[in-house]
């Protein structure tokens, strides 16, 4: 479903499902949205055309496909079609671009892909530059590399000292060249006073590469070398170097945010003796408190630990129309109404419950009421919202830190002067895998490998494993966290049989098929083993390409009939000119005999050894 289309169909029926007569306030909660989002939809660029970009060169066009050789210097080969911005340089041709809207705050994220040895680079306002670069496996990396914040400049200063600040990435989280690579960024824009002086430096709060977080709040004191405005200002286009190389994007999304925010006035509240286990018809009730407070909070409305409910009323002033997401967390349970509509019911499972609602608001003022009870343990009333133009913040309390939750030192695995084993929670495709033992190797190539199914199911590179999760707190956060970009692999089972080579892969583990553990070899890495029906396996995993990549080799023992190997499922799987194979555009496969199916599915016939790479 297509949100951004169906947004206003969403809202309507949002709000004649929640319209109640009288206004809710009892425990009956309301007919709920299916999807409500847990953010508002990002922006997208329209790369059917070149109308997003002021264009001073002919190196940038609109395409709708690329490929580019890892091996290649600069190899960038473009199709015709829609939906990808790239740019080819010439000795003559070879101009900036910039965006033909600008942006204060913003949050954006875009794909991008660059070939070996290219280069180029984003200014956020036209004036910070947020480096890309082919710095795929290098081991010391500099403000220069692929991520980094790029240094300012000073011409006046002797050589070697020009450049000033500047600030690395955390890690070197970038892939291997021709693959497609991401960025997410969470930019806070410089303050002016009204007299036009700047009283805050530009932030880049959040920079994930591939994911992973390569920078955590960084102030900036100006521009960065190379602006397109050397003057600070609250806002300015986004600009992107074509001089340096080719390189190619898509999927260019953003929000860019204004400085408005709802604001909560006349707050009074209603203070009701009494425990409940659900929430109550707050019209059946006395209060025996009442008062008025400065902001919603709990704990200023009672000194009453347990067992007591809470009516909170005010007036609510929206600065612009449009739709808003509400969030709330409570413990126990509670209800948001807007103008006597439910827009929240939160009567979840105890523990921090969190809810959210979508709500299309006029500008101006509304009524505002939140219900709460709280019958042990624990209290907690957290309201959230974003809008349009509005980040993300809250208009009640601020989640509380508590003991369990406060920062402690990391324990992390990492300087390994040997392979070593652990078994723990691992995230995969978004859900927690239980049965899994992760490997890190010396060589800085590491996996996670699921026992139930005998399957390797995820890899990275660098420093192994942040175990904290694993001591610090219980049950489902107990995670083991890769310490650079990882790659998910095709999960499931990887041996079946099947009928023909079309036939579907099973989508369930068979009787037959059996895990039988692992084997240590004398460099202290594990050999998997495993039976289907009567044929026996065994999986070894090594690092290969002098730590750039994985290789792993099953040996079959016995017959079988039929039987395939499952290297890859994705979305879309191309056999690429070079002879590898592009999975998704996040890795390569490198192997023989593989057997490409219906775009979207690798495999092999089962023999005496099967071998394949992963690169990435």
């Amino acid at each position: 479903m297509n949100f951004l289309k169906t947004l206003p169909l969403v809202l309507c029926l949002l709000i004649v499902a929640c319209k109640h007569d009288p206004p809710l306030e009892t425990s009956s909660p309301p007919d709920k949205v299916d999807e409500i989002p847990k953010s508002l939809p990002m922006k997208s660029v329209d790369l059917n055309d070149m109308s997003s970009f002021k264009v001073a060169g002919t190196n940038w066009e609109i395409k709708g496909g690329v490929y580019s050789d890892l091996n290649q210097e600069k190899s960038l080969e473009a199709k015709n079609g829609k939906g990808i911005l790239v740019n080819q340089p010439t000795e003559s041709d070879k101009a900036n671009i910039m965006t033909t809207w600008e942006h204060g705050d913003i949050d954006f994220e875009v794909d991008f892909m660059i070939p070996k040895g290219s280069n180029s680079g984003i200014y956020l306002q036209g004036r910070y530059e947020l480096q890309i670069l082919d710095s795929w496996g290098k081991e010391k990396i500099t403000s220069a590399d692929c991520g980094g914040i790029y240094q300012r400049w000073d011409d006046t200063q002797p050589e070697g000292q020009k450049g000033f600040e500047g600030t690395a990435p955390i890690v070197n989280a970038s892939k291997a060249p021709g693959l497609w690579q991401n960025f997410k960024v969470e930019f806070q824009a410089p303050r002016f006073d009204e007299q036009g002086n700047k009283i805050q430096n530009a932030i880049f709060k959040k920079v994930y590469l591939n994911d992973f977080l390569i920078h955590d709040n960084v102030e900036l004191t100006g521009p960065t070398r190379g602006p397109a405005f050397p003057a600070e200002s609250a806002t300015g286009p986004l600009f992107i170097q074509g001089d340096h190389g080719p390189i190619a994007f898509k999927n260019f999304k953003y929000k860019a945010y204004t400085l408005d925010k709802l604001s909560l006035t006349d707050i009074s509240y209603e203070f009701f003796d009494g425990k409940d286990d659900k929430l109550p018809d707050f019209r059946q009730l006395t209060a025996s408190k009442t008062g008025t407070l400065d902001s919603l909070d709990v704990n200023k409305a009672s000194e009453q630990a347990d067992g007591y409910r809470l009516r909170f009323t005010g007036k609510l002033t929206v600065p612009v129309a449009g739709a808003y997401l509400f969030s709330t967390r409570i413990d126990d349970g509670g209800e948001l109404l807007i103008d006597g509509n439910s827009i929240v019911f939160n009567e979840g499972d105890p523990g921090f419950g969190e809810e959210r609602g979508l709500v299309n608001l006029t500008k101006g003022d509304h009524d505002f009421v939140i219900t709460y009870y709280q019958e042990v343990w624990g209290r907690l009333l957290v309201v959230d919202y974003e809008g349009p133009g509005i980040i993300k913040q809250s208009l009640a309390s601020k989640m509380p830190v508590y003991a369990w939750q406060k920062k402690r030192a990391p324990i992390l695995a990492v300087d390994l002067k040997q392979p070593e084993m652990l078994r723990a929670f691992v995230n995969h495709n978004g859900k927690k895998k239980t049965n899994i033992l992760s490997v890190g190797d010396p060589q800085g190539v590491h996996y996670s490998f699921d026992l139930r199914s005998a399957n390797l199911i995820k890899t990275w590179k660098g420093q192994f494993a942040d175990v904290t999760k694993m001591w610090q707190g219980r049950g489902e956060p107990q995670l083991l966290q890769p310490m650079n970009t990882s790659i998910d692999l095709t999960g499931g089972l990887p041996i079946a049989t099947l009928k023909s080579e079309s036939a579907a892969w099973p989508s369930f583990i068979p009787e037959g098929f059996q895990f039988k553990g692992y084997e240590i070899d004398e460099t202290n890495r594990p050999t998997f083993l495993y039976n289907y029906n009567t044929t026996q396996f065994t999986d070894q995993i090594l690092p290969g390409n002098g730590g750039k990549s994985l290789i792993r080799t099953i040996r079959k023992m016995g017959e079988g009939t039929n039987l395939y190997l499952r290297v890859a499922s994705a979305d879309r799987i191309q056999q690429l000119p070079n002879g590898l194979y592009s999975v998704d555009g996040d890795y390569y496969i490198k192997g023989a005999d593989l057997l490409l199916r219906n775009e979207n599915e690798l495999i092999l016939k089962v023999k005496d050894e099967m071998v394949y790479e992963v690169h990435w």
